[in-house]
């Protein structure tokens, strides 16, 4: 049961392509009115306040992606570059206890290639977006994918469709 929850947990990070969030402490203020502000950037890279309770801050892309369209790179769970063989063998995480590495900056994609600040969302956090989102199956600039637009604040953060890697197939 253990390694079926592990797995299942994988295919989610796997499927939701490491969108990455921002943490709540680090919300920005503006000077003049004490407002949270609903967008910004850090470390080149920008973010967007859905207004959700947790206050987590969603980026606007992926990870390797420079726009929302954009797929981005493939990340293995707990990994933190992408390559161009997916496989068990070299899975560094694959023989390890999701405890072992849930919440290590060492073991987050995010923080390793956005830096300190960035980290890939937790289970929650992704459960937030259907809770307090309208979602929209859709195409956005020539992609499919999901648009989550803040039942909230109505702001929005696209979430493409870029399947999955198994060995070297895509």
């Amino acid at each position: 049961r253990q390694l079926n929850v592990a797995l299942r947990q994988e295919m989610y990070r796997l499927e939701y392509e490491h969108k990455v969030s921002k943490p709540a402490q680090q919300q920005e203020q503006s000077a003049n009115e004490g407002v949270t502000n609903l967008r910004g950037e850090l470390n080149g890279h920008e973010w967007v306040d859905m207004g959700f309770p947790s206050g987590t801050k969603w980026a606007t892309c992926n990870l390797g992606a420079k726009e929302p369209q954009n797929t981005g790179g493939h990340f293995a769970c707990g990994e933190t570059t992408t390559k161009s063989n997916y496989t068990q063998s070299n899975a560094k995480t694959y023989d390890k206890q999701l405890s072992e590495y849930s919440g290590n900056p060492a073991y987050d994609a995010a923080t390793v290639q956005w830096g300190k600040g960035w980290r890939v969302p937790t289970r929650k956090e992704f459960e937030e977006l259907l809770e307090y989102c309208y979602i929209y199956y859709m195409e956005y600039e020539g992609r499919i994918g999901m648009m989550f637009t803040s039942e909230i604040n109505q702001q929005s953060i696209f979430l493409p469709c870029a399947g999955s890697m198994i060995g070297t197939e895509h």
